[in-house]
């Protein structure tokens, strides 16, 4: 069973580290231009298989200088730190940014419905209409249109957040995969995880996450937050010791469900590129339909 796991997990974190990556899942091959998304995690794990065990979460942060291994929880800590722009969740969005994307997704619609009416009331009312009238139109339609680029691009940088945090976990995953490869092979083991505040929530989330992953997610994020506040420790340092505890196959679902995201976020990045090349161009001729109402 550890064995299968940690070999699903090598082909799902295989990545090329030319100029694009790129993850195969279910014959789905899903591409993107970042070379360190994650790396190639099959040749850390292959021939440490047979000993990983899900005990490992004992280990202790440093394993000595005869290994000349290192723990990866301060290493991750760094990478979840550098997550950057207050994006403190594991594997997503916290909720307050996906509800802020589906408040910019219905602006954004709203702004659309606005200008499409503008321009098709111009075109039926333009000659009745007194000059005044025209120019307060032509304004009202260029701030719909510049609104309208505006939102697609906050909308467009949420997007890219969670792109990154999603990079972020699946780095994260692969650190951790490789360091258990390493201390299976070297038949390592040490003193339990010095701070442990975050093993009930990671157990609850274990439990759940098979029923409902957003909410299980959602969960685990309120409870790092929490954590974080009550403990006065960073969200990056709890999110790392959080990969330090779980077991394998929640390690492989995990992983799953990210990658699968990759190909959603993919194609809503492309969407949204449209969008906002479309929106550019009603804000610029609206611009300029305005300016010639002036004279």
């Amino acid at each position: 069973m550890k064995n299968a796991l940690i070999a699903s997990l090598s082909v799902l974190l295989a990545a090329q580290t030319a100029l694009a990556w790129s993850i195969s899942i279910g014959g789905t091959t899903i591409k993107g231009d970042d070379p360190q998304i994650v790396k190639d995690a099959e040749k850390a794990v292959k021939h440490g298989a047979n000993q990983v065990a899900n005990g490992v979460r004992d280990v202790f942060a440093v394993v000595g200088n005869a290994t000349g291994l290192t723990d990866v929880i301060d290493s991750n800590t760094e990478t979840f730190a550098n997550i950057g722009r207050g994006y403190a969740c594991m594997a997503t969005l916290c909720y307050s940014e996906v509800l802020r994307k589906k408040q910019l997704d219905e602006a954004e619609a709203e702004a659309k419905r606005g200008y499409d009416r503008y321009v098709a009331e111009r075109v039926q009312e333009y000659e009745t209409s007194t000059t005044q009238e025209n120019r307060e139109k032509a304004l009202s339609a260029w701030k719909m249109a510049e609104s309208r680029y505006n939102i697609l691009l906050e909308r467009h940088k949420l997007t890219i957040a969670e792109i990154e945090i999603t990079r972020t976990f699946l780095t994260g995953v692969n650190t951790e995969i490789n360091f258990r490869k390493k201390l299976a092979e070297l038949k390592v083991t040490g003193r339990p995880l010095k701070n442990r505040e975050m093993i009930p929530a990671s157990e609850q989330f274990a439990k759940s996450y098979n029923q409902d992953y957003n909410a299980a997610l959602n969960k685990l994020n309120d409870d790092i937050a929490m954590l974080s506040q009550a403990t006065k420790r960073t969200h990056a340092q709890l999110m790392a010791e959080f990969l330090r505890i779980i077991e394998l196959d929640v390690l492989a679902g995990m992983a799953k469900n990210s990658i699968a995201q990759f190909e959603r976020l993919q194609q809503e990045i492309h969407s949204l590129n449209m969008s906002v090349v479309d929106a550019a161009a009603d804000s610029q001729a609206s611009r300029h339909a305005y300016e010639q109402e002036q004279y």
